[in-house]
C-alpha cells in the first residue's frame, strides 16, 4: 500500500501548481477514480485534492466547445451542449468512457491521462482537432492533442490540464464514432472517431483517430492519406482502409489477436466515414 503522508485542498490554481512544484511526490487528487482503480505511487505519497477549484465549466460558442478539465464524465455525456455539438459523438463518447458511477466522479482530465490504451472520448477529441491547454507556473501551454500524446512527461511536467477546446467539425463534415467490444457495456476493444466530408462522390476530407491500436490513442494518419480522394462507395472506401491499416503493428494481446483488429479496423472506419 502507498504511503499517503499528507492531503491538502488548495484554495486557487496557483496554490495546486506551487504544491505540486514544491514536491515531486505529490499527486493531484480530482474525481479520485485513477487513485482508486490504478493506485498511486508505492512511496511516500502527498495528495493535492484540486476537485474544488472552478475548472469544470463548459462554454459552448459558435465555432468551438471549451470544456473544463475538471468536469465530471457524466456532465459531459448530459450537457445539452455537448449533446447537441458535432453530432453529439463527444457526449456518447464520455457516456461510454465509464459506468454511471465512474462517470459521475471521473474528471475530464483524468480520462486524458489513465486508462488510454481503450479510451473512447480521447479518439473522439483528437478527431476533432481538440486542443488542451497546461497551466504551469510560469504560465499557460496549448497544445494540439496529439502533440500532448507525443511526449505527455514533457508537456505536462509539474502543471495541470485547464481546459480543452474543441473546435466544430469544418462544414459539411460529419462525426462519428464506432467501436466494437465484447458486450456492449464492456470496454471497447477498438474504438474509432472520425471526422469526414464528401464532395462530388468522393471523400475530400477525413480525420480518424482510434484506440485499442497502441498504448495511447493515435490519429491514423496513414489511412487518412489512403481515403483522400477515394470514390465514397462502401466497397471503395473499405478497401483503400483495409490496404492501410495492412502496414500498421496492431498489438496482439488477451482481449483480441492483431489479425482480428486488422479485419476489424477498416470496417469500423468505413462505418465512420460514410455512416454505412
Amino acid at each position: 500500500m502507498p504511503n499517503i503522508r499528507a492531503y491538502e485542498r488548495p484554495t486557487s490554481l496557483e496554490d495546486a501548481l506551487r504544491r505540486l512544484h514544491e514536491d515531486p511526490r505529490a499527486v493531484p487528487l480530482a474525481g479520485g477514480t485513477a487513485l482508486v482503480a490504478y493506485g498511486v505511487p508505492a512511496e511516500e505519497t502527498a495528495l493535492v485534492d484540486i476537485s474544488e477549484l472552478p475548472l469544470d465549466d463548459i462554454e459552448a460558442h459558435e465555432d468551438r466547445l471549451v470544456l473544463g478539465a475538471l468536469a465530471s464524465l457524466e456532465t459531459l455525456a448530459r450537457h445539452e451542449a455537448v449533446r447537441a455539438f458535432a453530432g453529439g459523438v463527444l457526449a456518447q463518447a464520455a457516456h461510454a468512457e465509464a459506468t454511471s458511477l465512474l462517470r459521475q466522479q471521473g474528471r475530464l482530465a483524468g480520462a486524458l491521462l489513465v486508462n488510454l490504451a481503450h479510451s473512447e472520448l480521447v479518439p473522439a477529441l483528437l478527431a476533432l482537432d481538440a486542443r488542451v491547454t497546461v497551466q504551469h507556473l510560469e504560465g499557460p501551454r496549448v497544445l494540439p492533442l496529439a502533440d500532448f500524446y507525443a511526449d505527455v512527461a514533457a508537456a505536462l511536467g509539474r502543471g495541470l490540464i485547464v481546459r480543452v477546446d474543441v473546435p466544430a467539425p469544418p462544414p459539411g463534415a460529419v462525426a462519428r464514432c464506432q467501436r466494437v467490444a465484447r458486450a456492449p457495456r464492456d470496454r471497447a476493444i477498438l474504438s474509432v472517431a472520425c471526422v469526414a466530408r464528401v464532395a462530388d462522390g468522393r471523400v475530400d476530407l477525413v480525420r480518424l483517430a482510434a484506440s485499442g491500436v497502441r498504448e495511447v490513442p493515435r490519429r491514423l494518419a496513414e489511412v487518412e492519406r489512403a481515403l483522400r480522394g477515394v470514390p465514397a462507395t462502401p466497397e471503395a472506401v473499405q478497401a483503400a482502409a483495409a490496404t492501410a491499416v495492412a502496414t500498421l503493428s496492431l498489438p496482439d494481446d488477451h482481449r483480441a489477436s492483431a489479425e482480428y483488429r486488422r479485419g476489424v479496423l477498416p470496417v469500423l472506419i468505413r462505418r465512420g466515414v460514410l455512416g454505412a
